[in-house]
């Protein structure tokens, strides 16, 4: 029985005969389909279905789409209660090719047939074509020959599936052949065979060196937000992704795409032969050029690196460690685009700061002087505002307008054009003037936890490459289905049942950022806040710790800091605040409180005077009690998922039967009085309330609780917790604390409301 030990998380799936037979078949089956009539052409095809179609069906490794017996979207654990996971016994289940394909099982194929191992045959395949691409490039190997190799390394190890499929091409099979360890006869070409088995066999000379190209976007946030419109602030965001994908695209054309190591996130690292591509254009010089070309103003960093072909595959920090020094040198240059707007000059009617370059018919405002920067953003927003979007609802079933109203959500005019109320053609519904007023709009930030430790620990690019696009598609996926999952929710609770008349009349959400390890995005509030309950569970559930997590490892989860303010606050102001506040208040909450959970820190600021200048002394004063014997925490935020998801469902019930008031009378009471009377004016109304059926208080009280949280049953309003502290915060415990749900409850029914 092969062992496959999850390097990431600790987990063991056992693997037999019978499921590698059928993971190989079908596999083989796919890759057949992607053998054309050019070597070439063949080759790019493979690569590309194991750097994206592979991966894509593999991860998320640990959940899949499900639904419920209402129509409703959501995860389920596709290997509830299992460590090891045996494979073998799941072997007539269906395999799954895309993530939406919710009854199967991720086509798991480890690198070897037996033994031990943690790396993927895609890593493995990926890694070393890639290294022999570029190696026989710099030798000057013919065209012909050298996409022979790439095409065997890349189907070699599938030789026995795929050996009559690939008969077409005897060259090419004659080097498969001895790859696979078969007497195949001479190499073709005078192709070296001491060389291709060293790379065969993950050990290229020590005297072969080859080159790591990095781009990165810089102050990201800062070019994105420097505009308030949504077209614009959607714009800038599309735009980067799309340079990084027009990067990768030309990358691949020119040199195969199996030397992108990461295009993500506004990076895009590659492997080349040479500094220089095939006209002699320094790469990094190139890219740059394209990056400020198309932007005007985006701060990008480049550079290129020499580093040994063997650090790459047994040292990949140290390779990879040379790339990072070498952006922070190119970061350190500064190398902008200078402008300057002189006395006389008009200003851009957008950005409000660089001279206008034109005048522009912006729609439903006349014609306004425009710089082309911003106007760049604009128009990029309108005319790729739905790419995103339909990206996201594909990957769980929906298509865009016509399955719409599966979500609650109007199938024409469904994509928003501004921030706030529908009747401003915002993505926020409203009745009236007076809920147009209220309208709330949630701003999320979502960064890993331990991601950067992680991959200090990765020893080989195979690694590198499993963990990169795992994180990836994990996060892709399991945001498309916490958004589509709080839309239908959302839905639910304004009236809306799967199969009836869809009462959200545009999609309440848009995806600014979804890279590697984070995310940021603007949705309605209620929206928000289940997305970060439905977010966290799955990502919790991906990379939940198994029996034999390695000796130094540490707990990988995601912090999210959510800003839920009037949607007429700057929208700079509420990201800056979901970032730098909150997120990082979730994550010091995360480190100081060992968790082994993603956690969620949420504010409330129903207009933009209330949003703290200094949150740290504004948690102090506004959730901390001290009486003459206990001291009071009025919060348990930062909340994990599991939390979340308890008081979600709670506040739902009492928003359902209209206790707003009398919520909002208890909370006051704890607030304004010192601690015992406070609690003491609860459980008078609690002995009111009595304990038949129809006891708003008893209901409130009733579990099942979190495990975290048990401490509250049979002790509200408030209970010591064993092991947490105020605010997540080691520092802020001195004595024994006491801690209330109330208020968030509070909170949480005046987002829903």
């Amino acid at each position: 029985m092969l062992k496959f030990l999850d390097r990431f998380t600790g987990t063991v799936y056992e693997i037999g005969p019978q499921w590698m037979q059928k993971v190989r078949g079908e596999v083989a089956a796919r890759i057949r389909a992607q053998l054309g009539e050019g070597l070439r052409t063949s080759a790019d095809a493979v690569a590309r279905f194991w750097s994206d179609e592979y991966y894509a069906a593999l991860f998320p490794l640990r959940f899949g789409l499900s639904e419920d017996e209402h129509g409703l979207l959501g995860h389920r654990d596709l290997y509830p209660g299992s460590d090891p996971i045996n494979l073998e016994t799941r072997v007539e289940q269906p395999l799954r090719w895309q993530f939406q394909d919710g009854n199967g099982l991720p086509p798991l194929l480890p690198a070897v047939m037996e033994g031990e191992t943690s790396e993927l045959l895609a890593d493995r395949v990926l890694s070393r074509t890639a290294l022999a691409n570029v190696i026989l490039r710099q030798r000057g190997v013919a065209p012909e020959a050298l996409h022979a190799v790439r095409l065997a390394f890349l189907t070699y190890p599938l030789l026995n599936e795929l050996e009559d499929a690939l008969s077409r091409w005897p060259d090419l099979l004659t080097i498969a052949r001895f790859l696979a360890g078969r007497d195949g006869g001479d190499l073709p070409w005078g192709l070296e065979e001491r060389l291709l088995a060293a790379l065969r066999d993950g050990s290229p000379p020590p005297e072969v060196t080859v080159y790591l190209v990095l781009v990165a976007a810089q102050r990201i946030k800062r070019y994105v937000f420097e505009t308030p419109g949504l077209n614009e602030i959607r714009g800038a965001s599309t735009l980067l992704d799309a340079l990084v994908e027009a990067g990768e695209k030309v990358v691949g054309q020119e040199i195969g795409p199996e030397v992108v190591l990461r295009a993500v996130g506004s990076t895009l690292l590659f492997l080349a032969p040479t500094p220089q591509d095939e006209h002699g254009h320094p790469w990094d010089e190139r890219l740059r050029r394209a990056f400020y070309t198309a932007t005007g103003t985006a701060f990008v960093a480049a550079t290129t690196v020499e580093v040994p072909a063997r650090h790459l595959l047994d040292d990949y920090q140290e390779a990879i460690g040379r790339a990072y020094r070498g952006i922070r040198e190119d970061r350190a240059k500064a190398r902008l685009p200078v402008w300057e707007t002189l006395p006389f000059e008009a200003r851009c009617e957008l950005c409000r700061a660089r001279p206008a370059e034109g005048w522009v018919d912006l729609a439903g405002e006349g014609m306004a002087p425009v710089c082309r920067p911003c106007w760049t953003k604009r128009q990029q927003g309108r005319d790729e505002r739905r790419g995103m979007v339909r990206e996201m609802l594909r990957w769980v079933g929906i298509q865009a307008g016509r399955d719409l109203p599966k979500l609650g959500v109007q199938s024409r005019g469904w994509m928003a054009q501004s921030i706030g109320p529908a009747s401003q053609e915002g993505f926020i519904p409203d009745e009236g003037k007076a809920k147009a007023r209220r309208a709330l709009l949630a701003t999320v930030y979502g960064d890993g936890n331990n991601f950067g430790a992680v991959g200090q620990r990765l020893s080989s690019l195979a690694m590198g490459l499993q963990w990169t696009r795992r994180v990836e598609r994990a996060t892709k996926a399991a945001a498309a289905l916490a958004l589509a999952r709080a839309t239908q929710e959302t839905a639910w609770g304004r009236g809306w049942r799967p199969g009836g008349d869809p009462v959200l009349p545009r999609l309440p959400f848009q995806v600014l950022a979804l890279g590697g390890d984070d995310l940021s995005l603007l949705a309605w509030g209620p929206v928000g806040i289940r997305f970060a309950h439905h977010f966290l569970a799955m990502m919790d559930l991906e990379f939940q710790r198994g029996s034999e997590p390695e000796p130094a490892s540490q707990p990988i989860a995601f912090s999210l800091g959510i800003l839920v303010a009037d949607y007429k606050t700057a929208v700079r102001r509420t990201v800056d605040f979901a970032e730098d506040e909150l997120m990082g208040w979730a994550k010091r909450a995360f480190r100081e409180s060992g968790l082994q959970q993603g956690n969620v820190a949420l504010l409330l600021a129903a207009s933009p005077e209330q949003i703290p200048a200094d949150l740290e002394s504004y948690r102090a004063r506004m959730y901390l009690r001290s009486g003459e014997s206990i001291r009071l925490c009025l919060t348990l935020r930062p909340f994990t998922g599991e939390e979340l998801g308890f008081l979600l469902d709670k506040a739902e019930e009492l928003r359902r039967r209209g206790h707003l008031g009398r919520l909002h009378r208890l909370v006051a009471s704890l607030v304004t009085s010192p601690p015992l009377v406070g609690m003491l004016h609860y459980l008078y109304q609690r002995a009111r309330s009595g304990d038949g059926e129809g006891s708003w208080m008893r209901s409130l009280e009733e579990g099942p609780l979190p495990p975290s949280l048990e401490g509250l049953q049979g002790h509200y309003p408030a209970a010591v917790l064993n092991g947490r502290h105020p605010f997540g915060l080691a520092a802020q415990s001195d004595g024994e604390v006491w801690f209330s749900p109330l208020w968030d409850l509070l909170e949480i029914v005046k987002v829903l409301e």
